[in-house]
C-alpha cells in the first residue's frame, strides 16, 4: 500500500508535468521501460528507498514523520502530497 502510493506520486507528477516516459527516465535517471512500469501501476521492482530518490529527481522532498504512540490502536503508513 505504501509503495503504491508512492508510485500514484511520481505517476501524477510525471502526467502533470505532461512528461513523455523518455523525459520522465532521463529525469529520474531509469529506463524508459521501468517509467513505463510504474505508470502502470506496477512497482514490484522499486524498493521504497527507490522511489524516494524518483521523487527527489523530480525535485519533490520527502518527509517521514513519526506520531506519539496511541496504546489503545494500531499505527498507520500512509503517503499525503503536499
Amino acid at each position: 500500500m505504501f509503495k503504491s502510493g508512492l508510485a500514484a506520486q511520481i505517476s501524477r507528477i510525471v502526467r502533470r508535468r505532461h512528461l513523455t516516459q523518455a523525459d520522465a527516465a532521463k529525469i529520474l535517471g531509469i529506463t524508459q521501460p521501468k517509467v513505463s512500469f510504474l505508470l502502470n501501476g506496477r512497482n514490484d521492482g522499486f524498493s521504497i528507498d527507490r522511489l524516494f530518490r524518483l521523487l527527489n529527481n523530480l525535485g519533490c522532498d520527502v518527509q517521514i514523520k513519526v506520531s506519539k504512540p496511541r496504546p489503545r490502536s494500531r499505527g498507520r503508513v500512509r503517503v499525503v502530497a503536499a
